[in-house]
């Protein structure tokens, strides 16, 4: 049997025990926290996938002023995705204290990806 109970957001289910023993309640709103999480792992894994395009025209044979430029958003490349991937990071950390699992879950599988390439990109700088 459900409670209902009238707020100003409107009319919500109170958390009750049905008759088969299942706890049933509101459902969680949306997760801004999960879906920031999100947005910054899927931002670095772009900035990543721009970092491989610019070191590799690097590699190429440039000639004067334009290799320094390019030098110059390498590096600004890199501490970006850094920065991103440690939002996601914190951010996916934070979702799992508020948020709903599933929406964890999600944010952790993003975030995972992004951080293991930080593993791989590290592998790859000259610093």
């Amino acid at each position: 049997m459900a409670f209902f109970t009238l707020s100003p957001a409107g009319m919500e289910q109170a958390t009750t025990i049905s008759d088969t023993g299942k706890i049933s309640g509101v459902r969680p709103p949306a997760s801004p926290r999960a879906a920031a999480s999100i947005v910054f792992a899927c931002v670095s894994l772009f900035l990543w996938r721009m970092y491989g395009q610019v070191h590799s025209v690097l590699e190429a044979r440039l000639f004067g002023n334009v290799k320094e430029q390019l030098f110059y958003v390498d590096r600004e490349l890199v501490l970006a995705y850094f920065i991103l991937a440690g939002l996601a990071a914190i951010w996916c950390i934070w979702s799992w204290f508020t948020e709903s699992r599933v929406a964890a879950i999600i944010a952790t599988v993003f975030t995972f990806i992004a951080v293991a390439l930080v593993t791989t990109m590290s592998t790859h700088l000259k610093l």
